[in-house]
C-alpha cells in the first residue's frame, strides 16, 4: 500500500518537474499533497522498519522506562547516563500521553519529517521546488534512518537544518544560536557541526579554494590514516570519542573506518558543488554559504573518519546533499530545468534501491 502511495506520489512529483511550460500547474496548492504525502510516507517508512537493528530496541525499552517515569527521574537520567536533555524531556512529554513505543517511534519521525519540510519552505519558498527537494532527501535514505533509529541525531540533524537556513536567510544571530543550541541538546555531536555553521555567519568570509584547501589536507590525513594518529590526544580526552575508538566496536560495527566509499561520496558532491559556483550564474545568493557548509561538515567527518560509527558525524554534510545538487538543476530554466529534474529523481531511485530503502518501502 505504501509503495503504490510512494509511486502515484512520484508521477505527481514528475508532473510538477515537468510543468514548466504551464507554470499554473506548479502553484502551490497543486504542491501540498505530494508533499504532505512525502512527509507521512517517510514518518511511516521510518516508524515501523528497522526493529531488527539494536539501536531502535535500546530506544523502545528507554522510552518504556522514561513513559513511567517522574520528572525528576528524568533529570537524574540526564546527570547519571548523560543523554542529552532535549530528547530526554521530549521522550518523557509523549510519555504523558502513550506508554506505545510504536506510537512513539511515529510521533518523532512524524516531528523530524515535518521540521525537514518547514525548513526546506523556509529557505525555497516554493512549494514545487520543496516537493522535489524532499524526494530527493527520502530516496537519499539516510533521512529516513535518522528518523527511524538514530533518534537522538536525526533530530539533532534537522535542527541543525534549521540553523543553516536561518543562516543563509539573513535571520538574526540569537535565534540561529538557538537553533543551534537545541540541535546541540539533542546530541552532543552536533557542538562541532554547530560551531561550525555558526562560524560561518560570524567570521570573516573565508574563499572557497581556501576551504577546499583545508578539506584537500584532511582527506590526505583520512586516506593515510594520520588523522588516528594526529587526533589520539583529542580522543583520549574525549569520553565520547574514546568510546567510538575502542577496538571491541569492530565487531558491531562491520563498516570499518576511514571508508573510501565514504570519501568518495564526498569528493563527487565537492566537485559538483565546485563547477556549479563557477559555471552557474543563476543560483541563490545563499548557495554559497550553504556550499561552505558542506566543505566544513565534511571536514569534521574526515577528521575523525577513524572513529567507529563515523557515518554518524558524516550524516552532517551527508544532510544537505540533497540541496547541494537539486538547487543549481531548479535555478535552471525551461526544459534544462525539467529534464534536469527527472534525470536527478530517476538517479535518486536508482540509489535507494541500491541501499535498500525500497525494500523498507514494500515491507512497510
Amino acid at each position: 500500500m505504501i509503495a503504490i502511495w510512494f509511486a502515484l506520489t512520484t508521477v505527481w512529483v514528475l508532473m510538477l518537474v515537468l510543468s514548466w511550460r504551464i507554470p499554473k500547474l506548479r502553484h502551490w496548492s497543486n504542491a501540498v499533497l505530494p508533499l504532505v504525502s512525502l512527509v507521512l510516507i517517510n514518518t511511516i517508512v521510518a516508524a515501523v522498519s528497522n526493529f531488527d537493528i539494536s539501536d531502535k530496541s535500546i530506544y523502545s525499552m528507554e522510552f518504556q522506562i522514561l513513559s513511567f517515569a517522574p520528572a525528576d527521574e528524568v533529570f537524574y537520567t540526564y546527570a547519571a547516563e548523560g543523554r542529552e536533555p532535549a530528547f530526554l524531556v521530549l521522550s518523557w512529554i509523549i510519555g504523558l500521553c502513550t506508554h506505545d513505543p510504536n506510537v512513539y517511534f511515529f510521533i518523532v519521525a512524524l516531528l523530524g519529517s515535518t521540521i525537514m519540510a518547514l525548513a526546506l519552505l523556509w529557505l525555497l519558498r516554493s512549494a514545487w521546488q520543496v516537493t522535489l527537494v524532499y524526494y530527493i532527501t527520502f530516496c537519499f535514505g539516510f533521512f529516513t534512518g535518522y528518523s527511524s533509529y538514530l533518534l537522538r541525531q536525526g533530530l539533532s540533524l534537522v535542527f541543525l537544518i534549521l540553523g543553516l537556513v536561518a543562516l543563509c536567510r539573513h535571520t538574526r544571530l540569537w535565534k540561529i544560536v538557538v537553533l543551534l543550541v537545541v540541535a546541540s541538546l539533542f546530541h552532543w555531536s552536533a557542538i562541532p557541526a554547530a560551531l561550525i555553521v555558526l562560524g560561518i555567519r560570524v567570521l570573516p568570509k573565508v574563499p572557497t579554494i581556501v576551504l577546499l584547501g583545508v578539506w584537500a589536507l584532511f582527506s590526505l590525513l583520512y586516506l593515510s590514516g594520520l588523522n588516528a594518529a594526529l587526533l589520539a590526544p583529542l580522543a583520549s580526552s574525549s569520553e565520547e570519542i574514546e568510546m567510538y575508538t575502542d577496538p571491541a566496536n569492530a565487531e558491531l560495527y562491520t563498516g570499518g573506518t576511514n571508508r573510501l566509499d565514504f570519501w568518495v561520496l564526498g569528493f563527487g558532491v565537492l566537485v559538483f558543488g565546485y563547477v556549479v559556483l563557477r559555471k552557474f550564474d543563476n543560483l541563490p545568493e545563499w548557495y554559497g554559504q550553504l556550499y561552505h557548509a558542506f566543505i566544513l561538515l565534511n571536514t569534521y567527518y574526515l577528521a575523525l573518519g577513524f572513529v567507529y560509527y563515523s557515518d554518524r558525524i558524516a550524516a552532517y554534510s551527508w544532510s544537505i546533499v540533497p540541496l547541494v545538487v537539486t538547487v543549481p538543476v531548479i535555478s535552471l530554466a525551461g526544459w534544462k530545468q525539467g529534464w534536469g529534474s527527472v534525470t536527478l529523481m530517476a538517479g535518486f531511485l536508482g540509489w535507494s534501491e541500491y541501499i535498500g530503502l525500497m525494500d523498507n518501502l514494500l515491507n512497510a
